[in-house]
């Protein structure tokens, strides 16, 4: 069978449904998976991907900042930095893939701008691109795998949850996806290598619903086909080590196994003695959510005086935390990388500490400086803050006892505080 047929038989699948009963050593002897033929797949040449040139931009620079509390004060990093070759919606697919980065990432075609994975302009996709969005923004994807790989052609996904439970359970069947509306076709970029596009059933150009697939190769044929098949966004960066890992695993023609036609080319990470497939043997996209371009950067930041104010990046915030009763100015840089193409830029912009002067009530004065009080209860001699043993003194501290004046104490800026007992 042609890749093209191989494709064609695939969406044509039905998607079964079949009714589980019997014994454990029932189901685990009855189905019985038969490993395809893939000694291929590690050889021949490499594939060169077509290189974007990604560079960290500084879309604005961070305004100084003016910090009164000890309060930590968050900066939205997606407000100030981007990716220079990034122009669709970002989506971050996250698997369980055997390599230290597991994850890659998918520029969709709906914004202008944006260019295919020849570097041309892309033939923008707004309902395709739509579609698929409603399948990711409801988590329709999460914990989904890839229930099909055929060699040098194309990874197939979307149509399935992963089961939780081993196979030789009840309620271990994939599920499948629940699928909206079909839309209407939007052909026009080629789909090649490291392309993303709609999968669909056969004769019915305009039957695309929330199924989807990678081509791991230039599927020229699949351009035109059936009314052409919508490809509407790319892998970016090095995404397609992953992919490639994914479509290198193992296949096992499981339509027996669990009685739909859709498995005849499941791969698995893992291949157990006793025929029974566990959850961890799929090949699984555990989360599919938009980011933002900040997410295909690092950052670093550094303060110049972290005894004041240290600096920090979360999940793409900048985060500057005061040290309380600190003040003055304290300059903050942050660094963006691009996670794709190795280029930085940088940002610096000064903070500067300072309380708010506190709303201060005189109470009593008999001595040589006015004794005051804020709304807290906190006593000043004039502005100045009264201490004892490191700690300001309140006016309900002594118990039975009402400060009612201050004065200077001698030469080291001391001061003597007068109590009046209750009486």
């Amino acid at each position: 069978m042609s890749p093209f047929n191989a494709l064609f038989a695939a969406f044509a699948r039905p998607f079964c449904a079949h009714a589980e009963g019997g014994s454990s050593s029932r189901r685990a002897s009855s189905r019985r998976r038969r490993p395809r033929a893939a000694a291929a797949r590690l050889g021949g040449c490499e594939q060169l991907e077509p290189k974007q040139v990604m560079a960290a931009n500084l879309l604005a620079a961070i305004a100084d900042q003016t910090i009164t509390a000890a309060t930590p004060v968050t900066i939205n990093l997606a407000n100030h930095f981007d990716e220079t070759a990034i122009k669709g919606t970002v989506v971050q697919f996250q698997t369980n893939a055997p390599l230290a980065n597991d994850k890659f990432f998918v520029e969709l075609f709906d914004r202008a701008g944006v260019t295919n994975s020849s570097g041309s302009a892309a033939v923008l996709t707004p309902t395709t691109a739509t579609n698929f969005l409603s399948y990711v923004n409801d988590n329709s994807y999460d914990n989904t795998f890839i229930h099909r790989a055929v060699d040098n052609f194309v990874v197939q996904g979307g149509g399935f949850k992963a089961p939780t439970l081993s196979a030789d359970q009840p309620g271990s069947d994939p599920v499948a996806v629940a699928a909206r509306s079909a839309i209407t076709n939007e052909p026009g970029n080629a789909n090649v290598r490291g392309s993303i596009a709609m999968a669909k059933l056969p004769n019915q150009p305009n039957s695309a619903t929330n199924q989807f697939y990678f081509n791991l190769g230039n599927n020229t044929s699949l351009n035109t086909d059936n009314g052409g098949y919508a490809v509407f966004g790319k892998v970016i960066g090095s995404g397609m080590t992953v992919i490639d890992t994914m479509a290198n695993a193992l296949t096992y023609d499981a339509t027996t196994y669990y009685g739909n036609g859709a498995l005849s080319d499941l791969p698995l990470w893992n291949v157990n003695a006793d025929n029974i497939i566990d959850p961890q043997d799929f090949v699984t996209l555990e989360d599919v959510a938009v980011v933002s371009e900040t997410a295909l950067m690092s950052f670093t930041v550094t303060s110049s005086d972290t005894s004041k104010l240290t600096a920090s990046v979360v999940n793409g915030q900048l985060v500057l935390a005061p040290v309380a009763g600190q003040t003055g100015p304290v300059s903050v840089t942050v660094a963006g990388t691009s996670s794709l193409g190795g280029a930085a830029v940088s940002d610096t912009f000064v903070v500067s500490l300072g309380q708010t002067a506190p709303v201060l009530t005189a109470i009593e004065q008999f001595g040589s400086t006015v004794l005051n009080r804020d709304t807290d209860g906190k006593l000043y001699s004039g502005t100045a803050p009264i201490q004892f043993q490191g700690r300001q003194i309140t006016f309900t501290q002594f118990a039975g006892f009402t400060p009612i004046a201050t004065e200077d104490f001698g030469s080291n800026g001391g001061k003597q505080v007068l109590f009046r007992t209750s009486t």
